[in-house]
Formats: structure tokens, C-alpha cells, sequence
């Protein structure tokens, strides 16, 4: 028969001999696979290949007592303890013949987890960069204006409520929309969450564009800055179409999402005062221009009314000017041609004397040899006499009829007259009159004033 030892004799053995050969402790190198626990931490630490197949797991313990060394860990690193960090940590095995293995953490090296975040973040910069995407977002036009804006936020955060206190009043008056986004910033999967709303905002872009995408946090602890230095949030942060507007909500503390967005703001609050102080001042500004415009406007429109008034004031000179000459046109035509029929008629009389002289002269001449000629001859000549002065006389009648017929005071003996307003200015057209104006209507015989009471247009 075989020799043996019961099954608690052994594993004492072994509790014996890991104590005695690790009583100074070892210091060893994991990531933490996850933490839980209360007054005691519970923590799985896992190894990985190359590859990312895990090769090594054991559960590690921090006693309350040791609790400690968690504050100075935060302190150092600006991060608690969570998973998905490499750490450096002193253990001791622990074995218990009910419970099994075990590592207590004694001590954590922070510089260690430091180092290994300052890697995670370089390679995804240089992953970043190799894409050629690392300031695609930085390169996009900064926001001028914001009508409407969508938000991915934690759906219970602080900094959430913080930032819609300021939106909803912005909102109500109608001067911006605000679409909100909820995904998880905390947890093994708050990048993976974050990216996926993303990619709903980027939808709901090319149906209606919205000006810009803010990212917003607020409210919760340090622990989730570091799981949000995610490679897939990263890359969609570089690659959304429209400006990011981050405001993680940390005044001290930057992530890689910081350097990647286009605008980055310490907290959710800061981030809607920027978006209200743009709206403001935009408004000043398009008051400020109307209000130029309108004094430009004034400007112009007043010079216009002075150039008009010039004009219509030169006008009315040029016509007064018009009529005058052709008022005194008419009288010199007149006087013209009554002095040319008068002369006409004084031509006529020299010539009938002249011929009259001519002929009893030739009379007496002629007497004696041919009486009865002269007498033909003197008939004759009398009534060539008569028609000349008949024609003379008739031509000059007509010359001083159309002379007449030209003469204003003659047409305004057939009834008609001429019209001027209060300022002198004579009324040719209907539309000059207007109903209440005083005119002056000027007949053969005198002048009157009469009141527009009425308009009436004329039978086509």
C-alpha cells in the first residue's frame, strides 16, 4: 500500500513552504482584469501574450489595513485603481487550506502604471498619425454660429444637468436645437458605448447637419479620464464630419481626446457659455451692422430727396423760363408780322402811285396820237390797280389773322386761359393739381383763384 497524507497535511506543507520561501514578498508585473469588493479589494490580475491570449491569472487581495496605499496610488497618478491598467505591485502568496491562492498586495509602484498609461496614449498617437487623422478634427473649421447641436452625455451626469440648465433656456427661445445622446463614460465598455452614439449622431448629420458634436461628462471621478484614452474613441473623434466640442469635465486634467477635438473645454458648463457667448455676440454684431445699414440707408436716401428737390427745383425754373420766352416769342411774332403787312401794304400803295405817274405822264405823251388808246390804257390800268391793292389788302388781312390766331390774348378771347399753383408755377397736366391745392386761372378779362376738389379724367 502506498504511503499517503490527507489532503490538509499536504496543502499545510505547501502554506508552509510558500511562506517561508516569499516571506520578503516578490514584486511582480499584471493588468487588473477587474476590481470589486468593499472594505476589502478584490482584484483578478491577468498576464497576456503578445497576442492577447492571457497566459497567467490569479486573484490578488488588498486588506482594509492596506487600504492606504489606494489614496497615494489616485494621488500620483491622477486615476484610481480600475481595470484595463498594468500595474507593478508588491504580493506575498497566500495559501489557505479551505481557500486556496492568493497574492496580498503589500505596496503598488504608481510610476510604473504612469509609465504604461504615457505608452497606451503614444501608441495610439502614433497609431493616429500613421492614419493621418490626428488633426482632421482640429483642422475643421471652428463653429462661427450654433443653431443646432448634438450632445452625447452620460444620461444621470452633473455636469449634464449643469449644461442643460443653460441649453433649455437657449432652446426655448427658439434660438438653438439640442439633440441629446446617452452613452456610459465609466466601465470596460464606456468607448465602445460612446463610439456607437457617435455613429448615430453622424446619421442624423447627413439628414439635417448639425453645427457641431458635443462631448460632455461631468460629475463623475477621476477613474473614468483613463479608460476614456480609447483607441476607437480616439479614431472616431479624428474622423467625425463635423467640429467636436469636448468638455470632459476636469479642470487640471487632459486626455488624448483633448488634444484630437476642436475646441476643448474643462467642463460641461464652460462649454454652453462658449455656445452662449457666441450667440451673444453674434447678435450684438448683426445689430451693429443693421444698424449701419440703416444709417447708411438714411444717408443715402436723404441725399437722394436733397438731389431730387434740386432737380424738380430746376425744372420748374426751366419751365417758367420756357413759358416767359414763349410768351415773349409770341409778341415779337406778332409785332413782326403786323410790321411786315403794314410794310407790304405800303409797298403796294408806292407801286399803284408809281404806275398811276407813269401812265398819265405816257398819256400825255401819247394824247395826241392815240386817244382812244389811252383811254383803253387807263382802264386798264386802274383795274390791274385795284387787283394788286385788293391782293395786297387780302394777303395782309391773312397775315394779320394768323398773327391774331397766335396772339395769347386773342385764344384767350375764345374762352380759354392759363393755370398756376400757389408757387408760380403754371399747371399743364391734371396729375400737377392736387385735390385741396389753391390755383390761379388767369382769363382774357382778369384772374381768379379756385380750390381742387375733385379729379376727372378726360373721354378717350
Amino acid at each position: 500500500m502506498m504511503k499517503s497524507v490527507p489532503l490538509s497535511a499536504f496543502l499545510g506543507q505547501v502554506k508552509v513552504t510558500l511562506k517561508e520561501r516569499f516571506s520578503a514578498g516578490v514584486w511582480v508585473t499584471a493588468e487588473i482584469l477587474s476590481m470589486s469588493g468593499g472594505a476589502h479589494r478584490y482584484l483578478e490580475l491577468v498576464e497576456y501574450d503578445a497576442d492577447r491570449r492571457q497566459i497567467a491569472k490569479a486573484t490578488g487581495v488588498i486588506w482594509k489595513s492596506a487600504t492606504g496605499m489606494l489614496e497615494k496610488f489616485k494621488v500620483a497618478t491622477g486615476n484610481a485603481l480600475q481595470a484595463d491598467m498594468k500595474v507593478l505591485c508588491r504580493v506575498s502568496p497566500k495559501f489557505h487550506e479551505s481557500y486556496g491562492f492568493s497574492l496580498v498586495i503589500e505596496e503598488i509602484d504608481p510610476t510604473y502604471t504612469l509609465g504604461d498609461m504615457e505608452l497606451r496614449i503614444k501608441a495610439i498617437r502614433d497609431f493616429l498619425s500613421e492614419k493621418g487623422v490626428i488633426q482632421s478634427n482640429r483642422k475643421l473649421a471652428k463653429p462661427q454660429d450654433f443653431f443646432r447641436l448634438a450632445v452625447i452625455a452620460p444620461a444621470d451626469a452633473a455636469g449634464l444637468g449643469d449644461f442643460r440648465t443653460e441649453a433649455d433656456r437657449i432652446g426655448a427661445l427658439g434660438l438653438c436645437e439640442f439633440t441629446y445622446y446617452h452613452a456610459s463614460f465609466q466601465g470596460e465598455t464606456a468607448g465602445d458605448q460612446i463610439v456607437e452614439a457617435m455613429a448615430q449622431v453622424v446619421a442624423a448629420h447627413r439628414v439635417n447637419p448639425y453645427d457641431a458634436l458635443v462631448i460632455i461628462r461631468g460629475g463623475g471621478d477621476k477613474a473614468g479620464l483613463y479608460q476614456l484614452n480609447h483607441k476607437r474613441l480616439c479614431h472616431a473623434v479624428c474622423r467625425v464630419p463635423l467640429p467636436v466640442l469636448i468638455g470632459i469635465g476636469h479642470d487640471r486634467d487632459r486626455l488624448l481626446l483633448d488634444e484630437l477635438a476642436n475646441l476643448r473645454f474643462p467642463t460641461p458648463s464652460l462649454v454652453i457659455s462658449h455656445i452662449k457667448e457666441t450667440m451673444i455676440s453674434n447678435a450684438n454684431a448683426g445689430h451693429d451692422a443693421f444698424e449701419a445699414l440703416d444709417r447708411a440707408a438714411e444717408s443715402v436716401l436723404a441725399g437722394a430727396e436733397e438731389h431730387s428737390l434740386r432737380l424738380l427745383d430746376q425744372l420748374h425754373q426751366s419751365a417758367h423760363q420756357v413759358l416767359e420766352r414763349a410768351e415773349q416769342g409770341q409778341v415779337r411774332v406778332y409785332e413782326a408780322l403786323l410790321s411786315r403787312a403794314e410794310q407790304k401794304i405800303g409797298e403796294a400803295e408806292q407801286v399803284s402811285e408809281r404806275s398811276l405817274e407813269k401812265l398819265v405822264d405816257h398819256g400825255d405823251r401819247l394824247a395826241d396820237q392815240a386817244a382812244d388808246t389811252s383811254a383803253k390804257l387807263v382802264g386798264q390800268v386802274f383795274s390791274d390797280s385795284e387787283k394788286l391793292l385788293d391782293q395786297a389788302e387780302a394777303h395782309a388781312k391773312q397775315l394779320i389773322t394768323e398773327v391774331m390766331s397766335a396772339n395769347p390774348l386773342a385764344i384767350m378771347a375764345q374762352g380759354y386761359g392759363y393755370v398756376k399753383n400757389s408757387a408760380g408755377q403754371f399747371i399743364t397736366r391734371k396729375a400737377k393739381a392736387l385735390a385741396g391745392d389753391t390755383l390761379t386761372i388767369t382769363l382774357q378779362d382778369g384772374k381768379f383763384d379756385a380750390v381742387v376738389t375733385s379729379e376727372q379724367e378726360l373721354p378717350a
